[in-house]
């Protein structure tokens, strides 16, 4: 039921995820979505979802730096239904995100990293001063 639960929670079918959480109440099920966990009143435990699968696997940085990328760069073009579904995919893998920061973390492992505000256009910054970064250092002569 927790799996039923997490994938119509996925589809953002929260209605009948609503539900099954409060069967689960009935039969004395607690459930942690943070940590995909699950446990009853007598005393057992497990897990769900994704995490059942992953759970103390490491991710490839380069892959979610990557992903987190192509996720700024769809933000930064207004395609936001493409970054949530990255936003999605990232958080699949166990990775979240702090968009404030420009900072990730795989809630796995531990692992963390970050990525550019500005996408994958380097010297953005430059261009938008009005300087271009090949001008930026001056000749004398």
């Amino acid at each position: 039921m927790c799996d039923a639960r997490q994938a119509l929670r996925k589809v953002r079918n929260y209605e009948k995820a609503d539900g099954i959480q409060r069967e689960l109440k009935r039969m004395g099920v607690d459930t942690n979505d943070l940590n995909c966990e699950w446990r009853s009143k007598c005393g057992k435990r497990g897990s769900y979802g994704h995490l059942r699968k992953r759970r103390n696997e490491s991710v490839d940085s380069m892959d979610v730096d990557d992903l987190c990328q192509q996720r700024q760069n769809a933000k930064n073009s207004k395609d936001y239904s493409r970054a949530d579904e990255l936003r999605d995919e990232l958080r699949d893998l166990g990775v979240s995100l702090n968009d404030g920061e420009c900072t990730w973390v795989c809630r796995y492992s531990g692992q963390r990293g970050e990525w550019s505000r500005w996408g994958s256009s380097r010297g953005r910054r430059f261009i938008r001063r009005g300087r271009s970064p090949s001008s930026s250092s001056s000749s004398y002569g």
